[in-house]
């Protein structure tokens, strides 16, 4: 029997607001749920406030949540072209590697999933000893201004942590009003997946850029999309496939998380392996 991907996630598990009703949320959340439908064993450590009921959540799981304080809460609104404008409710405390059992220390893949930058890269990098240490870029891509609405913000990692990383994900959302950050990016980190909603994802490996195309769908909702195809595109390649097979691996869970409101389509996840051998893609080769 193969032995199962051992994966650490790392980031906040947040209450996202959707007309007046609260559900849990997070790039943590969509991604550890996601490993666990392809057949990882998944460790969680994360940070909630009091207040949080969701303990199904967990299940499954072999988490060391602290619970302190707040639970970080959005309220979500969608305008035209699925953009969400989301206004900060909450912020639990930043997730500090303090007493982490000694079986977190070692494993496959370190996920660090942040929701508003409260991972430290360094520190988790120093504690936790991975094959592949992969990103979810986007936690590190947001503020929260004045008015408390979550905005872009210029990428404050550096260069010598983004040397640390071998797994990059990011979307072209991430990226708007600092191109470069790409760039420097690639000239660091091995291999990088850029997404591009309905329009598809690049993904660069050593200088070369393959374009492709996603399976074909209704979306209802785009939260999570991006948290769902980094972990399929991470758990593809820590499992052994090529660049191209991980690709169509997250795009075909991505289309299924996009069929309904928030995490509801988190049961039937795993329905997306199947589509990822019907990915409507084409393959376009470029130097970088």
């Amino acid at each position: 029997m193969t032995e199962k991907i051992k994966i650490v996630v790392v980031g906040h598990i947040t209450l996202d607001e959707y007309d007046g009703k609260l559900v849990p949320g997070g790039s943590a959340y969509y991604c550890s749920r996601t490993y666990l439908a392809l057949g990882a064993q998944v460790k969680l450590i994360s940070t909630v406030g009091e207040n949080f009921e969701f303990i199904e959540v967990f299940n499954d799981l072999d988490a060391f949540v602290k619970k302190i304080g707040q639970t970080t809460q959005f309220k979500n609104i969608y305008k035209k072209d699925s953009i969400r404008q989301q206004i900060s409710i909450a912020q639990a405390e930043p997730i500090r590697p303090d007493a982490i059992p000694e079986d977190f220390k070692q494993c496959d893949i370190l996920h660090l999933a942040p929701v508003l930058g409260e991972i430290d890269i360094k520190l988790w990098v120093n504690l936790v000893k991975s094959r592949f240490v992969a990103v979810g870029l986007q936690g590190w891509l947001r503020r929260i201004d004045d008015s408390k609405i979550v905005l872009p913000k210029k990428c404050d990692i550096s260069d010598e942590e983004f040397k640390k990383l071998n797994l990059v994900c990011l979307s072209e959302e991430d990226i708007q009003g600092q191109s470069e950050l790409l760039d420097r990016i690639l000239k660091f980190v091995p291999t990088v997946a850029l997404t591009h909603g309905k329009n598809g994802y690049d993904i660069y490996n050593d200088g070369i850029k393959n374009s492709y195309g996603v399976y074909r769908t209704v979306e209802i909702d785009p939260t999570g999309a991006g948290d769902v195809f980094a972990s399929g595109f991470f758990h593809g390649i820590a499992s052994g496939k090529s660049d191209m097979e991980a690709g169509y691996l997250g795009a075909g869970l991505a289309s299924v998380i996009i069929e309904d409101v928030g995490g509801n389509a988190l049961n039937r996840i795993s329905d997306g392996i199947l589509r990822a051998k019907y990915i409507d893609y084409e393959v376009v080769k470029s130097v970088f």
